[in-house]
């Protein structure tokens, strides 16, 4: 019997040099992931522009040298064995960190302080779940993870248990976020 033969692990640069091909994708530990592009719904993409301009108001009352909010979709380039690249809903980096960043490189190739995931409509809980244990790999101090239909925010912390915040909770991003506060409710409609 032939003996099979491995594939390499895609790295980041070979990923970006993918030509678009009208699919999402992204790349878990240097396998690549594809589907149909997805829409989020209005909920989600309300939550996640509060998320977005509450952490930009935040940081534009921060002492100079200020960090990076970064919105949208945002690639983030976890470096390692396996690298990955993924989109993030909403990313903070600090200014220690930011100031690290490649110039020439269009992705965040630094780790991010805040992971916001605002998951799609058929975003599956084993994608979700994939993310976070590469956030988690990398050491991403604090991710949240924004379901708009059920207005509810898990908190994830290296060596702590998820927590569910619901709307009438408070989100905190201390100690990473000196000061920055939000109630849950002031994220959906």
């Amino acid at each position: 019997m032939p003996a099979l033969l491995e594939t390499p692990p895609m790295t980041a640069d070979e990923f970006l040099s993918l030509p678009d091909n009208g699919t999402d994708r992204w790349l878990i530990n240097g396998e690549l992931r594809e589907k149909p592009i997805e829409y989020r719904d209005r909920f989600s993409s309300i939550a996640l522009t509060k998320i977005a301009s509450a952490l930009g108001d935040w940081n534009n009352r921060q002492q100079r040298p200020r960090g990076v909010v970064y919105g949208g979709g945002a690639g983030v380039i976890f470096t390692g064995p396996r690298e990955s690249l993924v989109g993030v809903a909403v990313a903070y980096v600090s200014p220690a960190r930011a100031k690290l960043q490649t110039p020439s490189c269009p992705m965040i190739d630094q780790t991010p302080d805040l992971i916001v995931e605002i998951p799609s409509l058929n975003d599956t809980e084993a994608e979700i779940s994939e993310k976070i244990n590469v956030y988690r790999a990398a050491g991403v101090p604090l991710v949240w993870i924004v379901n708009a239909s059920r207005k509810t925010v898990e908190i994830r912390r290296p060596g702590e248990e998820p927590m569910l915040v619901n709307s009438r909770g408070r989100l905190s991003a201390e100690p990473h976020l000196p000061g920055f506060e939000i109630d849950v409710a002031e994220l959906f409609w």
